[in-house]
């Protein structure tokens, strides 16, 4: 009897958890074919953001730009000139006379340039386009021509500027220490000599003269000669401050 009612009751038991199994695979079953329904359900696509459309950059405008003649166009790779194609140019704002003096000067003779001897061939040309047999003028030119040539070490050319200023004025001082530097450095130290004696005999005072002609007799190899003329130079500048004649 005991027996009987102990099976019944594992039967009961198992019946139950039986029971429960199939409800809990129904359960599972269900959700696995939901999972699989997603799985292979076709995805959306995702909306990419919207980014505006590029747009070609503006070329800048043309522009002109206003000179004294008119406007002139301005294009890439155009150099704007001026209305007459020339470049600008400066020259000193000393006169002739003002530029003269100075490189007559013992101490400031050096400091004459090309840029000076250009601005006393460009105003002394001005002079001459009105008064073409105005005599300083002309000298004054050939003297600025000189000089240039000389720094240029075209000294042939220099002395041929220089005796044609001797031809207009030959008793200018300055004329006559300009041919004898010009000599010496051509070699020519006899001739050098002769035409820086006559720039002091024009005036006693011009102490660069008074150099020139110690470096005329020191390239003769005269050095106690020249040391005289080396002393005399220092002592006038001292003295009288490079006078001018």
């Amino acid at each position: 009897m005991f027996g009987k009612n102990l099976i019944e009751s594992f039967e009961r038991k198992l019946k139950t958890v039986s029971i429960v199994f199939s409800m809990i695979l129904t359960i599972g079953t269900a959700s696995y074919a939901q999972s699989i329904d997603d799985v292979l359900k076709p995805k959306q696509p995702i909306a990419k953001p919207k980014t505006p459309a590029k747009t070609p950059a503006k070329t800048p405008a043309k522009t002109f730009k206003k000179t004294t003649g008119g406007s002139v166009k301005k294009s890439n790779n155009t150099k704007i000139k001026s209305p007459n194609n020339s470049p600008a140019v400066t020259y000193s704002s000393e006169t002739p006379d003002q530029i003269l003096t100075r490189f007559m000067n013992f101490q400031q003779s050096a400091g004459v340039t090309n840029r000076d001897w250009n601005s006393v061939i460009a105003q002394t040309a001005r002079i001459l386009k009105d008064n073409p047999t105005h005599s300083t003028a002309k000298t004054q030119s050939l003297i600025a021509q000189g000089q240039i040539a000389y720094n240029q070490l075209n000294y042939s050319m220099a002395i041929i500027h220089f005796k044609s200023a001797l031809q207009i004025m030959p008793e200018s001082s300055l004329v006559h220490y300009s041919l004898g530097k010009a000599y010496l450095a051509n070699g020519q130290a006899e001739a050098a000599e002769r035409s820086l004696k006559e720039s002091i005999d024009q005036n006693e005072k011009f102490a660069l003269a008074y150099k020139g002609l110690g470096d005329a007799f020191a390239a003769q190899g005269k050095r106690k000669t020249a040391a005289k003329y080396f002393k005399k130079a220092t002592e006038i500048s001292i003295k009288d401050g490079n006078m001018a004649p």
